[in-house]
């Protein structure tokens, strides 16, 4: 029943290999404890997230060059080639993002992040189905509607960071303040939207998109938004009223 070995079939085996080895302490765990080898360890993810695109674009490096035998070549020096750019990752790009996501994190309110991205999935189907009430044309525009919400997804959510809309301690500004910050925050990010539909239908990815989309879109996320960020304030502030006096 498409069960997978590496996935299904072993992972007990794995578990149950991965927990003898944490309770270990025998000379064996103090030689994979060595500096080295933990590591190399850490470069896994790197390798795990890197090895198809790099062995892609180096395969046809080799085959495309006048090196001779590049299979070869491409069998010697592909392992190496990719612990280095396993190690290069783990030591340059993944602990400095770690710790800018760390910071960020700091200054996001986690339970607004996700009703904002519950907001932006709510908006791109929701501008698309208002425009095309109809299944049959709404299955038409599928694409676009899935690109509204990746783009939402990844630019919106930094554009809020950007204009602290996510940081905890704006849920309690004036109203003015607040709309204002919103204002700028959804436009900015329907700027995006809007450029990368073009983008998409420039590239042939989509045949059309109407313009009334991104209106209908704007203004639902900018209600959601603000409705959002007035409750989540108030409930806020009722609790630290509701706390007791010491």
């Amino acid at each position: 029943h498409d069960l997978q070995p590496m996935s299904g079939l072993l992972a007990p085996f794995f578990i149950l290999f991965i927990v003898t080895l944490a309770l270990d302490t025998t000379r064996l765990s103090s030689i994979l404890s060595h500096p080295w080898l933990v590591t190399l360890g850490e470069t896994a993810f790197a390798l795990y997230i890197l090895h198809v695109p790099v062995i892609w674009l180096y395969e046809r490096a080799l085959f495309s060059s006048a090196v001779p035998n590049p299979e070869y070549v491409m069998s010697v020096t592909y392992l190496p080639l990719m612990i280095c750019v396993g190690l290069i990752a783990y030591l340059y790009v993944d602990p400095p993002i770690r710790r800018w996501m760390k910071n960020a994190l700091s200054h996001v309110t986690m339970p607004l992040l996700v009703l904002d991205l519950l907001i932006f999935g709510v908006s791109a189907y929701a501008s698309v189905r208002l425009r095309f009430p109809t299944p049959r044309e709404f299955a038409l525009y599928w694409n676009t509607t899935l690109i509204i919400f990746w783009t939402a997804f990844f630019f919106r959510t930094a554009i809020s960071y950007k204009f602290r809309t996510l940081d905890p301690a704006n849920l309690h500004l004036p109203f003015k303040k607040l709309a204002h910050a919103v204002l700028l925050s959804v436009t900015a990010g329907s700027g995006v939207v809007s450029a990368l539909l073009y983008a998409a239908y420039a590239a042939g990815w989509i045949e059309n998109f109407p313009r009334s989309i991104l209106v209908i879109d704007w203004v639902i996320v900018v209600m959601l938004s603000l409705v959002v960020r007035l409750l989540l304030g108030n409930i806020s502030l009722y609790k630290k009223e509701s706390l007791p006096v010491p």
